[in-house]
């Protein structure tokens, strides 16, 4: 083996670990199990399967079911769409309608960094803040994992 093939794997094994991480840290952070949301799409289903069985003996003349049925139908399916439009918010905060700002999250990043390269203690430490090649499809690979 020489240097290079050495440098690579263990490059490779700290991309996977970085990746590893993200992929942990990305299932950590959802609030509810995914067995929730297929519990709310179980439920979707037999209630519109109820509906249909339920109704099809009490159709009206003209072939559409009674109306306080479709009201009650319909306000149970609003009553669904919103409680898993609330809950998958509540798992992916950075997307959706109600979402946490990446841009405030950035600013206060930038001002860290502003920080560090203003300290009079490590303004000759020679710290580099410049993205390198390597470093920004690594950033961009974990970046698309963690929004996936």
């Amino acid at each position: 083996l020489n240097a290079q093939s050495i440098i690579d794997k263990t490059l490779d094994i700290l991309n996977q670990s970085i990746q590893s991480r993200a992929n942990r840290l990305a299932n950590e952070s959802s609030s509810l199990p995914p067995i929730h949301f297929l519990l709310l799409f179980i439920l979707t289903a037999v209630s519109l399967l109820a509906y249909t069985l339920t109704t099809l003996p009490y159709m009206c003349d003209d072939g559409n079911p009674p109306l306080e049925s479709s009201i009650f139908f319909s306000l149970l399916v609003s009553l669904k769409v919103l409680f898993f439009n609330f809950t998958n918010d509540l798992n992916n905060p950075f997307t959706g309608v109600y979402q946490i700002r990446r841009s405030s999250i950035a600013a206060q990043l930038l001002q860290a960094k502003w920080m560090l390269v203003n300290n009079p203690i490590l303004k000759n430490a020679g710290i580099d803040f410049e993205v390198h090649e390597a470093e920004e499809e690594l950033d961009d690979d974990v970046y698309n994992s963690n929004t996936m």
